[in-house]
């Protein structure tokens, strides 16, 4: 199984701000040479004795390549984002050959209870790229990462981000270290997955090959805080009984420290700007509020009091569809939509 996991039964609200903090480094040492010689088109394989690899042909002229670490040492060197956040640039060493290549944020998901995880879907990227040779370069990016620390409190999962580098053309070789550790008995060799051909925007990742022996040089820094387009309020549920002219909300916070506040709205509108839900509408609508407050990783139930137009629509109509919108911070945050049921 694959892919993204899709919450049915959830809405997210979407959070526009990040959180400054200082950056954290990760990845490969970038010390070790470029000295990998084959390019997408190749896919190496143990030998049969276990001593080195051989190529075979991928039928791709580009590929991806996800380092996963080492038995013995999980980390070392691979891409799994060490926390939520932002990676604000990237560093890759390239021998003397070079050509266009991306980095790109494939998500994955486990629950608590399971060691496997479900892997993975392309998220988001950079825009291609093409290093100078004999060198370590820098590149600057924003690309929003997730790791989360509270596992779903619905369906007991955990998501995490790992990146990747794609390579986008033949004739262009593996930025990557021949460590000579090819044996698959041996617990200090470097892992990858590797997809042929590339992985492409959105697109789900499906059965890769494992590949032993190359340590990509890639590595990044990674600004924590919230992500930038990533779930930061979850709203468990699509609807909502009102009694008593109010509507009880179930709403978790999904930072890792510190606590949500701001105030929860009720509209004919999505927030920042969006279209109104009514092609007739000529104006926001606010049908009820509340002030929220909520622990990092909690969850609680916030009572959205009616306003006048809001028990009006609800006189009108048995059930109607609205939008969630939030601040948070003094920012707005774009709504999801929610059904009201008297």
């Amino acid at each position: 199984m694959t892919g993204r996991w899709t919450f049915a039964t959830l809405a997210a609200i979407l959070a526009t701000f990040a959180a400054d903090a200082h950056a954290i480094p990760f990845g490969a040492n970038l010390n070790a040479p470029a000295n990998v010689p084959f390019d997408c088109t190749a896919l190496p394989v143990n030998n049969a004795l276990g001593t080195g690899y051989v190529v075979l042909p991928s039928r791709a002229a580009t590929c991806t390549w996800m380092p996963t670490g080492s038995i013995a040492q999980p980390s070392a060197g691979q891409l799994l984002t060490p926390t939520s956040g932002t990676v604000t640039a990237i560093q890759i060493r390239v021998g003397p050959i070079t050509g266009p290549m991306q980095v790109i944020v494939m998500e994955a998901f486990r629950k608590t209870t399971q060691a496997e995880s479900v892997c993975c879907q392309e998220v988001a990227r950079t825009p291609p790229f093409t290093p100078p040779p004999n060198a370590v370069s820098t590149i600057q990016t924003a690309l929003p990462v997730r790791k989360d620390i509270f596992p779903n409190p619905v369906n007991d999962a955990l998501t995490f981000d790992t990146l990747a580098l794609s390579v986008l053309a033949p004739n262009v070789p593996i930025p990557a270290f021949d460590t000579g550790l090819h044996d698959a008995t041996l617990l200090n060799a470097p892992l990858s997955a590797v997809y042929y051909p590339a992985v492409a925007p959105g697109q789900e990742a499906f059965i890769p090959t494992g590949v032993g022996g190359f340590q990509i040089l890639l590595a990044a820094d990674v600004t924590p805080g919230p992500v930038a387009g990533a779930t930061v309020l979850r709203l468990l549920g699509a609807t909502a009984a009102v009694s008593n002219n109010a509507a009880p909300l179930l709403i978790r916070c999904e930072l890792g420290a510190g606590r949500c506040g701001g105030v929860i709205l009720l509209q004919n509108g999505r927030a920042a700007g969006a279209r109104a839900a009514s092609a007739h509408a000529a104006k926001t609508t606010t049908y009820g509020s509340a002030h929220y407050d909520i622990g990092a990783g909690k969850s609680s139930h916030v009572k959205i009091k009616l306003s006048s137009a809001g028990r009006a629509l609800l006189r009108r109509h048995r059930s109607a569809k609205v939008y969630v919108n939030a601040t948070m911070s003094g920012k707005k945050i774009a709504g999801v939509r929610l059904t009201l049921k008297r």
